[in-house]
């Protein structure tokens, strides 16, 4: 957990004078304090709905204790006049950890200490008035009451904060181990990560996809608050990445947009969340191939399910580059541009299943002019043009080529034997 600042001090109240008949009220509400208890938890169970729980079973016995003891010495500050000291807090302190724990927010419980002090200002004024003291002895204790409720509410909210920067400090820690157990290379656990994921209060979603960010965005980075709860994130990572469950859900790619606003980043494509470290490579694949220039993004983020086919075969440049250069081999001895045109011609050829026409339109030429080409690739490939195999790898060098990337050296290469393969 976090260091945290020394809990705030605060100056003693000066409060008025004590008065002759403070000692005696206070006998008084002493005297009756299973009522006031009573009475203070049933208004804190009617106002508040969120403290209800406290109250409930075991836990409502617990917390009965903890409002007897902060009522207890809260009568004895108020009938001293004295101002509330810092080891009340601590006193304080075991009904506060409840209530957190319980999900009462700070609001709730600023709410639970006005309650407390309306009920104790009320049994003071009953009990001024039962004992026969004069409104001017009674209404001492009232300016002490609500003296002491400002400090009692003032160390609260102390402490509160700190218990609420240790929860966030223990639940994000949390979140990472979780985050590091389903992008593990190792495999995927069920056990282990159901349990973490209990531990991180992340409920286990059917799908998921990591989203890789770009490496400048490090621990430094601060994420916008428009990301949802649920996203898990480590920025300290070596490789920075987020994991959003249920990432088809209406709203959840607008969600990225805004909260990464100006950073770089790639989401990977959507699988089951045991195959999450598989959506992470992919991720991180094609940020850099967005960052290289080879994938688009126009808007500084690129959605890899929409280019799988890409990513798959550019996931070993090397082999690629090896079988353009075999492919390629047969344009060696022609210019830049004319290899430019034949290489566009015939890749259109090959997707349009051989038909002229759709080549002349698709390349916006003249058909005569396409028929000229293809008798050059004729004269070039031969039967090769035919057979399944080869068209299949052509295809491949060829669309390696249109993404972009700088050729393989083909001058001088030695074009391969024609393979002996049945003619089509």
């Amino acid at each position: 957990m976090p260091a945290h600042a020394p809990p705030q001090r605060h100056a003693p109240t000066v409060l008025p004078d004590r008065a002759p008949a403070a000692t005696a009220i206070a006998d008084i509400v002493r005297a009756g304090l299973p009522v006031l208890v009573d009475e203070l938890i049933e208004e804190m169970r009617a106002h508040v709905p969120k403290a209800d729980a406290l109250f409930r079973l075991d836990a409502g016995s617990q917390a009965r204790r903890g409002i007897e003891e902060m009522v207890r010495r809260f009568v004895d500050r108020v009938a001293a006049g004295a101002p509330v000291l810092d080891d009340d807090a601590e006193r304080y302190g075991s009904f506060i950890r409840d209530a957190f724990l319980n999900g009462c927010d700070l609001n709730t419980l600023l709410a639970l200490s006005q309650i407390g002090a309306r009920v104790a200002w009320r049994h003071f004024a009953a009990a001024g008035n039962r004992a026969g003291f004069t409104p001017d002895e009674v209404s001492v204790l009232a300016e002490r009451t609500f003296a002491c409720m400002e400090l009692v509410s003032a160390q609260a909210v102390d402490l509160f904060e700190r218990l609420y920067e240790d929860a966030a400090a223990t639940l994000g820690e949390n979140r990472k181990r979780l985050l590091g157990a389903l992008l593990s290379e190792l495999g995927f656990s069920p056990r282990p990560v159901a349990d973490l994921a209990r531990e991180a209060r992340w409920r286990l979603p059917g799908s998921v996809a990591c989203v890789a960010v770009d490496d400048v965005f490090t621990a430094g980075g601060r994420l916008s608050p428009a990301l949802d709860a649920d996203v898990l994130t480590d920025l300290e990572r070596p490789d920075p990445c987020l994991l959003v469950p249920a990432p088809d859900a209406a709203g959840r790619y607008e969600m990225l947009r805004r909260g990464l606003n100006g950073v770089a980043y790639a989401i990977g494509p959507v699988v089951p969340l045991e195959e999450a470290a598989l959506s992470l490579r992919l991720a991180r694949r094609g940020l850099a191939l967005m960052l290289r220039g080879v994938l688009p993004g126009a808007e500084g983020h690129v959605r890899c399910d929409e280019h799988l086919p890409s990513l798959t075969m550019l996931g070993d440049e090397e082999c690629l580059r090896i079988l353009v250069r075999r492919a390629l081999a047969a344009f060696s001895d022609c210019p830049p541009e004319r290899r430019t045109r034949l290489s566009e011609t015939l890749l259109t050829w090959l997707d349009s299943g051989s038909a002229l026409r759709e080549v002349a339109a698709r390349l916006n030429i003249h058909p005569q002019t396409a028929r000229y080409r293809m008798r050059q690739l004729e004269d070039r490939f031969g039967e090769r043009l035919h057979d399944p195999d080869w068209r299949f790898e052509m295809q491949i060098a060829l669309r390696f080529r249109a993404l972009g990337r700088p050729e393989p050296a083909l001058a001088g290469a030695e074009q391969p034997p024609e393979p002996a393969r049945t003619a089509r």
